[in-house]
């Protein structure tokens, strides 16, 4: 046994000798490391092309190192002596295995490998891309990245305007959030575009010190520059001065900017107003305008489009790697509520007339066509110009008409006429006006095929599908415009009342006919889910004139109403008059009445939990799993659904309260009733859809 214990005790004595050895000798390859790589720094700047180089004692010629991307040679003046660790590690690993630079047979080798060393140095210390063929480490590359910004970006001028506004809202949609620089002088972004946009306020383009500071500070991300800032062809007649300082200064101002800090693609909104009398009336092109400089388009508004190429044409001759493109713009259509003073915008004035019930006047001749396109269109034709290859451009001066469709006032007074008879089917027009002027001398259309064979675009959206895009628009607007109006109102009642909780409240609503709730037939989403419904007694709080109950109803399903508004319940009365097994009791759905009914299998809850004050949902929460029985289902429509705070602020404007599943769970948690699953249905209401959510819950066995 002793002499087990001895072996034992020698092994381990050898073992820790053993590794006192490699730890020595770990230390001396430390050491013998640290001094090649010193000596190797030290050379570095003695070698160059693989040959020494003799230190020179006049201060004014500083070394100098290869650059890998070009034939100039880059100063170490004023660099530190001692090299940073990073570049030393380089210098030391980059050939590969260790070398063995001491032995004279290594010498040329040894030089060779400095001077590939030293040229990397060089481009670490100067940013310089590397020339070296082997894969680069993702560390490396990232570093890389990090350090020199990516072109990427899109600076709009005049972002504010309509096209302005679409095209960033396109280029993020394509490229991702931050990708657009908006650049604005008063009027800000919708909120939800702002968010992804970087925007610049005060930025003017007369102003040639606001762009450059602009310019200065986003030029090294930025890819293309568009400039949108310009008035429209009524503005510009009424006003030509200050047309001519906005259009061409700001543009002359804009391209000073752009050459000053290395932008060199500059893409610009031209417009059908740069054609005269002279150009083709029919399949107009960008061609036609550059081997036509000399036409006369007839208005200020032209003229200052053509000085706008002329510009462009001289920048791009006169920029390295100058790259401008132009897009010939007919009338823009769209579905927005406002519009500014142009010729075409006629037609955008016409068509809401027509929705509101007016007679709009008719600005241009009623015989004359004009080119037009959807707004949509226009902007998927100029992302596709800037962002097409320039070989692939083969227009001069890279020129485009972006085309869409053609009709006259006559044309569009029938086809309102045949949606909304009351507008009258023809009209007649002005012939004297500027806008007049304008419309008898430019195109009645133009021309697609060079965008369509070089970059791909054609219209997707004709005249017919136009009119039914922005009719419905404005429709959806004005039905919105008076829904509000009429919850404001109904608010009013509710508070003369003394609030949505207080019995008689709701009474004085429905005397006023201020029923903005009932659908005036079964809610579509319960009649989509009637066949998955429980069967037996069946509770529908708040119902209102019963068209729930009678969908509800069957011979395997009892339903009871409860409904607090004594005209309401009438009316469910009278409509259910002949379905014997509906019941309607008129009651405060807090009330001691309904408090003693017997359980209920189903309680379909839409409407109802949002029209009560915040402060009563911990009641309802209770009253509702009173009423329903143990294992018993609560369908509930959440209406308006806002999750996060909102739906819990207890001064958030209502009925409608905004609520959320959150809320309902909260209120029904405490008794036993757990969510199953919810979904959005595609049965919602149409002007609901977007803040509805169908929710299933269970009452729990156990639960009393």
């Amino acid at each position: 046994m002793l002499l087990m214990l001895l072996m034992l005790l020698m092994l381990l004595m050898l073992m820790m000798l053993l590794m006192l050895l490699m730890l020595l000798m770990l230390l001396m390859l430390v050491a013998g490391l640290r001094g090649e790589v010193e000596a190797a720094s030290r050379s570095a700047g003695d070698f160059r092309f693989g040959r020494p180089a003799p230190r020179s004692s006049s201060s004014s010629s500083p070394p100098t190192l290869p650059c890998a991307c070009s034939n100039r040679t880059t100063s170490t003046h004023n660099q530190p002596d001692a090299t940073p660790p990073v570049v030393l590690a380089v210098v030391k690993h980059v050939g590969g295995e260790e070398e063995e630079l001491d032995r004279p047979r290594h010498r040329r080798r040894r030089a060779r490998l400095l001077a590939r060393r030293t040229s990397l140095a060089a481009r670490l210390l100067h940013d310089e891309p590397s020339l070296d063929p082997r894969p680069t480490s993702p560390r490396s590359t990232n570093a890389a990245m990090m350090a020199t910004p990516q072109k990427n970006k899109v600076l709009i001028v005049g972002c504010a305007g309509a096209v302005g506004k679409a095209l960033a809202a396109a280029i993020v949609e394509k490229r991702g959030a931050r990708s657009v620089i908006a650049a604005l002088r008063n009027t800000a972004l919708p909120p939800a575009l702002a968010a992804d946009c970087v925007c610049e306020f005060g930025i003017d383009v007369r102003d040639a010190g606001s762009l450059d500071a602009l310019l200065a500070k986003h030029a090294a991300t930025v890819e293309c520059v568009w400039n949108l800032a310009a008035p429209l062809s009524v503005e510009t007649a009424e006003n030509p001065a200050v047309s001519e300082a906005v259009t061409v200064g700001g543009m002359a101002n804009l391209l000073a900017a752009c050459k000053a800090h290395g932008v060199a693609r500059v893409c610009f909104s031209d417009s059908i107003g740069s054609y005269g009398a002279s150009a083709p009336r029919a399949g107009a092109t960008g061609r036609w305008l550059t081997e036509n400089p000399e036409q006369n388009p007839g208005s200020d508004y032209g003229v200052q489009k053509r000085k706008i190429r002329e510009l462009l044409k001289a920048f791009a001759a006169d920029v390295e790697g100058g790259d401008t493109r132009w897009a010939v713009i007919p009338g823009v259509l769209h579905a927005e509520a406002t519009w500014g003073a142009g010729t075409t915008e006629y037609a955008l004035d016409a068509i809401l007339c027509a929705v509101e019930g007016r007679v709009p006047e008719l600005i241009v001749p009623e015989h004359e066509l004009l080119p037009m396109v959807y707004r949509d269109d226009l902007v998927r034709g100029l992302v596709a110009l800037m962002d097409a290859p320039r070989e692939a451009l083969r227009e001069p001066e890279c020129g485009y008409a972006i085309a869409g469709f053609s009709f006259s006032a006559d044309q569009l007074c029938q086809r309102l006429h045949a949606r909304f008879p009351a507008f009258p089917a023809a009209l007649a027009g002005d012939t004297e006006g500027a806008a007049a002027r304008f419309a008898m001398a430019w195109p009645d259309e133009l021309s697609g095929a060079a965008a369509q064979a070089d970059f791909g675009y054609e219209p997707a959206v004709g005249f017919e599908a136009m009119l039914d895009l922005v009719v419905a628009a404005h429709t959806a607007r004005i039905a919105a415009a008076a829904a509000a109006e009429t919850r404001d109102r109904m608010r009013r009642v509710l508070a003369a009342a003394g609030g949505a909780g207080e019995p008689g409240a709701w009474d004085a609503l429905w005397l006023q006919e201020m029923d903005l709730w009932d659908l005036g037939r079964p809610t579509p989403v319960l009649v989509s889910l009637l066949q998955e419904l429980p069967l037996g007694r069946v509770l529908v709080p708040g119902c209102g004139r019963g068209h729930d109950l009678l969908a509800l109803v069957s011979a395997e399903r009892e339903v009871v109403g409860i409904e607090a508004a004594a005209k309401a319940a009438q009316h469910a009365r009278q409509l259910c008059e002949f379905a014997p097994r509906v019941g309607i009791v008129e009651e405060d759905f807090f009330g001691d009445a309904v408090a003693a009914l017997p359980p209920f299998d189903l309680i379909f809850d839409y409407t109802f939990f949002c029209a009560i004050k915040p402060s009563q949902r911990a009641q309802w929460g209770a009253r509702t799993a009173r009423l329903l029985a143990a294992g018993g289902t609560l369908l509930t429509l959440v209406y308006p659904n806002f999750p996060g705070e909102k739906a819990d602020d207890p001064d958030a404007p209502g009925p409608p309260h905004p609520v959320s599943l959150a809320a309902y769970e909260r209120a029904l948690a405490p008794h036993g009733i757990a969510l199953e699953r919810s979904f959005a249905s595609e049965h919602s209401v149409e002007r609901r859809r977007k803040h509805e959510v169908v929710a299933f819950w269970k009452k729990s066995s156990a639960a009393l």
